[in-house]
C-alpha cells in the first residue's frame, strides 16, 4: 500500500530557493511571494511542458514584472509619506495668516509628479504581460498590436480553466481606465486636472483640508493610488497562472495553493490522481 496521501490532488512542493532579497524588498513580501517564488516553484515542478530555455526566459520577465510593481510600490510609498508630512504640518501650526493671505506648504507639485510616477511604474509593469504570454505560450506578441492580440488568448485561457470567471474583462476595463488617466497625464490633450491642496480657515483657526485631486474621475489622487499594487499584483496573478495554465503536463493543472500552507502563495502546480 502506498504512503502517500489518498487526495484526489496534490500540490506539487515549492523547490529551494536562492533569491534571498531583490531589490528593497524582502522574500515575505507578497510581490516577491505573488509574482516570483510562487511561480518560480511551478516552473520548476516539472508540471510544465516548457524548455529550459523557455523557462529560463519566463523567469527573467517575472524579475522584471516585480521589479516594475516595486518601482509602483515605492512611488505610492513615497507620496503617502509626502501628503501625510504636509497634512501634520498643517494642523500643527504650519499656517501663517496675514490681513491679506494665508501661507501654508502646498505639496501639490512634488505629489502630481509622484502620481505620475506611479501610474507610469504600473503601466510598464503591465507591459510585460504580452511578453509573458509570448514566452510561455511559445508566440509572438512583440508589435504593436500585441495588447489587442492578448486578450483572445487570455479569454481562451479563462473558458478552460476558470469559466464562469469575469477577470479578462474586469483587467481590461481597470487597465484602460489607468492608461487613460497616465495617457491624460503625459500628454496635455485633454489634460489631467488636478485640484490642488486646499484648506479652508475659520476665525484664524485651520477647519478642513482637501488634499489633491482628479476632476474627473472626480477621485482623491490617494484614492487612485492605494489599491494599485495589491489589485496590479492579483490580476497578474491570475492571469500568469491561466497562461501556466494553457501548458501544464497531462495530469497537472494549476491550482489554488492550499491556504493552510502559509506560503503565502495563491496558486501551485497539482497532480491529479484519476483513479478515483
Amino acid at each position: 500500500m502506498s504512503g502517500e496521501a489518498p487526495a484526489a490532488e496534490r500540490s506539487v512542493q515549492p523547490g529551494p530557493f536562492r533569491v534571498a532579497r531583490a531589490f528593497n524588498l524582502g522574500t515575505d513580501s507578497p510581490i516577491v511571494q505573488r509574482l516570483v517564488l510562487q511561480f518560480f516553484a511551478v516552473l520548476e515542478s516539472g508540471a510544465l511542458t516548457l524548455e529550459p530555455k523557455a523557462i529560463n526566459g519566463v523567469k527573467g520577465l517575472l524579475f522584471e514584472t516585480m521589479r516594475d510593481i516595486g518601482h509602483v510600490q515605492d512611488a505610492v510609498g513615497a507620496y503617502m509619506r509626502r501628503e501625510d508630512e504636509a497634512i501634520a504640518g498643517l494642523e500643527n501650526g504650519g499656517i501663517r495668516i496675514t490681513h491679506n493671505a494665508v501661507y501654508y506648504d502646498d505639496p501639490t507639485i512634488d505629489l502630481r509628479k509622484l502620481f505620475g510616477d506611479a501610474l507610469t511604474s504600473a503601466v510598464i509593469a503591465l507591459r510585460n504581460l504580452p511578453r509573458l504570454a509570448a514566452a510561455i505560450l511559445g508566440t509572438e506578441l512583440n508589435d504593436a498590436k500585441s495588447w489587442k492580440k492578448l486578450r483572445p488568448l487570455l479569454s481562451t485561457a479563462a473558458s478552460r480553466h476558470d469559466p464562469g470567471s469575469s477577470v479578462v474583462d474586469d483587467f481590461y476595463r481597470w487597465s484602460d481606465e489607468l492608461a487613460a488617466i497616465r495617457g491624460r497625464f503625459e500628454h496635455p490633450h485633454p489634460p489631467l486636472e488636478i485640484i490642488p491642496l486646499q484648506i479652508q480657515v475659520d476665525a484664524g483657526r485651520l477647519k478642513s483640508i482637501q488634499t489633491p485631486r482628479l476632476t474627473q474621475p472626480s477621485e482623491s489622487l490617494r484614492k487612485v493610488l492605494e489599491p494599485l499594487v495589491p489589485v496590479t499584483i492579483d490580476f497578474l496573478e491570475r492571469l500568469i497562472a491561466l497562461l501556466f495554465g494553457e501548458r501544464c503536463a497531462s495530469g497537472y493543472k494549476i491550482d489554488r495553493y492550499p491556504a493552510d500552507e502559509g506560503s503565502g502563495f495563491t496558486f501551485a502546480a497539482v497532480r491529479i490522481d484519476r483513479s478515483t
